[in-house]
């Protein structure tokens, strides 16, 4: 983590200047000893960024390489090392808020508390997806057979007589609501998952979706049960458009979304890192 090493290179250099030079002024004194203090509770906090670290990267390579041969990192472990994570940071973040800070470095204290609360939700956020990941396909995955089922009815020609062509459209109504119950249980399943933020709109998109195609096929069912066969045809095709998203381009588009918004968000920390670094120097600058 080559950002986090260069903050604490710098903060390690204002100490030097600090402590090294008029030792009798105590508002210097104090500073340096805040720095010094805030310093080594920001190595403490290297070992859980290093583990999130490595995690976000494995989760980067397993969806850049969805076929690829190579074990995948276990869950399980995954998730306790996060948990583990989470509770080192948040002791840290509470040691650094302990940290009785001279007025001139209150800014600075701040920041530093700034910063390792975002790590802390980053870290959460990466355990979310951990867990939101593998459980969105498999919710999704009966719906592409339930698809196929329900094109196979649909895809029925016309039947002559009216008793035949009566229980084709019983068969088709019956389908279609068929259809209904497994958006239903499908809908059921995502409403049982906690998406991390940067799934929300990918999640939130899918729920619509299915809801909408819920409505659709029961409409549809409710017309060909009363007789009414003009929107067969149209529906045959929307179903079959539909085909191809539920537990493959859907939870790919979710996995690709969520691991680019969380890496957006872990670039964004640049520049609170560098903010930090500037208060730094100046406060070295200011007590020379």
């Amino acid at each position: 983590m080559p950002v986090l090493v260069a903050r604490l290179v710098i903060a390690a250099l204002a100490v030097a200047l600090l402590a090294g030079c008029g030792r009798s002024d105590p508002t210097r004194q104090r500073i340096a000893g805040f720095l010094a203090a805030t310093n080594r509770v920001e190595r403490r906090l290297v070992v859980p960024l290093r583990t999130v670290d490595m995690i976000s990267r494995q989760i980067a390579y397993r969806v850049a390489h969805p076929h690829s041969s190579a074990p995948a990192p276990s869950a399980v472990a995954q998730d306790r090392e996060l948990a583990a994570a989470i509770s080192a940071i948040r002791a840290d973040i509470a040691a650094i808020r302990a940290l009785p800070a001279p007025t001139a470095a209150e800014r600075l204290k701040a920041l530093v508390v700034s910063l390792a609360q975002r790590q802390l939700y980053l870290t959460a956020q990466m355990r979310d997806l951990i867990a939101f990941l593998p459980s969105f396909p498999r919710v999704l995955a009966p719906l592409g057979p339930a698809v196929v089922r329900l094109q196979r009815v649909l895809s029925i020609g016309s039947a002559s007589g009216s008793g035949t062509v009566a229980r084709l459209y019983a068969e088709k109504a019956a389908a279609l609501r068929a259809f209904a119950m497994a958006l239903s249980r499908a809908l059921g399943g995502l409403a049982a998952l906690v998406p991390p933020d940067s799934s929300q709109p990918t999640y939130l998109a899918e729920q619509r979706s299915l809801r909408r195609l819920r409505v659709a096929s029961l409409a549809l069912a409710g017309d060909l049960s009363t007789g009414r066969s003009a929107g067969v045809a149209a529906a045959a095709r929307a179903f079959d458009a539909a085909a191809a998203l539920p537990g493959s381009r859907a939870a790919q588009v979710a996995e690709i979304a969520a691991v680019r918004a969380y890496d957006a968000q872990v670039t964004s920390l640049g520049q609170l890192v560098n903010e930090i670094n500037q208060e730094r120097l100046a406060l070295g600058k200011h007590y020379p």
